[in-house]
């Protein structure tokens, strides 16, 4: 019976520590969203600029990091889990006047590299997802900023288009 009793003790005491490691650790998704205007009557080529938004980005003062007990210094990891375009004006407008559309992240302190890209946009879809580059963004998220540019190539739309774009992060952080 003492036997039994110092087993199921063991057994407690070592799933308890085997749990105490995921305690100190979050996961949490910040959203971003950046907007731009797309004129009439020219040709698209967006490159190299951010859209409203996406320019010196830091998430030093987030309420995402707050209310989760924790502060960029502390990110273990940073992925995109989300990166959605969407016209937002004129209505009727759809994303068919892109050809290519590629998103890059960077930093003061390190060069650019591409998160995410879509290169077909079929008529009448006024919303799109992109495809996500799998990379590790967390040394950008623990930067003191970013930015996220943009190269788009593609037609002139018939007169002036305001785009959205929404990203999601999914956020791996150890707690203060």
């Amino acid at each position: 019976m003492l036997n039994r009793l110092f087993l199921s003790g063991a057994v407690v005491l070592l799933s308890a520590a085997q749990g105490c490691s995921a305690l100190g650790q979050v996961g949490f998704d910040v959203t971003s969203h950046g907007t731009s205007t797309i004129p009439g009557g020219s040709l698209v080529n967006l490159s190299g600029t951010p859209f409203a938004g996406f320019s010196n980005v830091n998430f030093s003062q987030s309420q995402d990091f707050t209310n989760n007990n924790t502060n960029k210094d502390h990110v273990s990891s940073a992925r995109l889990s989300g990166f959605t375009l969407k016209v937002t004006s004129p209505s009727g407008q759809d994303l068919s006047f892109l050809t290519s559309i590629s998103f890059k992240i960077k930093s003061s302190a390190m060069g650019p590299v591409e998160i995410a890209h879509r290169e077909s946009f079929p008529k009448g879809q006024t919303s799109i997802d992109l495809i996500l580059d799998d990379v590790e963004l967390a040394p950008y998220v623990k930067a003191d900023s970013f930015t996220i540019t943009t190269d788009a190539q593609g037609q002139s739309p018939a007169q002036s288009t305001d785009v959205e774009a929404d990203l999601t992060l999914h956020i791996s952080a150890s707690v203060l």
